[in-house]
């Protein structure tokens, strides 16, 4: 069996939904084909990032974990 999910580092939230946008325009439908989730960075008390944002995307079909990973090149 092949790759079903991708974590990768974003920016923010809308970098994130942007690439939701690129898995809805392939014809993917969320929590059918797929589904994801945007994580916001953890920062510490003194302003230092723990852990940076990241967006994770699964899908039934590992094809498409294969696509996209190549695309996004993550």
């Amino acid at each position: 069996m092949g790759l079903t999910s991708i974590t990768f580092t974003v920016k923010n939230a809308a970098e994130a939904m942007s690439y939701n946008d690129q898995v809805t325009a392939q014809g993917l439908s969320v929590n059918g084909d797929y589904a994801w989730r945007f994580v916001p960075a953890v920062i510490e008390f003194y302003g230092e990032v723990a852990e940076p944002a990241s967006a994770e995307f699964s899908f039934q079909d590992p094809k498409w974990a294969t696509y996209f990973q190549l695309k996004w090149g993550k």
